[in-house]
């Protein structure tokens, strides 16, 4: 259960910092989801 709270914090954080971090490794793909954000 722990670890599906974790998931959702994740998935809550996936905002413009942490999507910009990820930005470098996953540039096509984060760019598209930035766009939307």
């Amino acid at each position: 259960m722990s670890s599906f709270v974790a998931g959702q914090a994740f998935e809550a954080r996936m905002t413009a910092p942490v999507s910009i971090a990820i930005d470098d490794h996953h540039a096509p793909y984060v760019r598209r989801k930035q766009i939307r954000l």
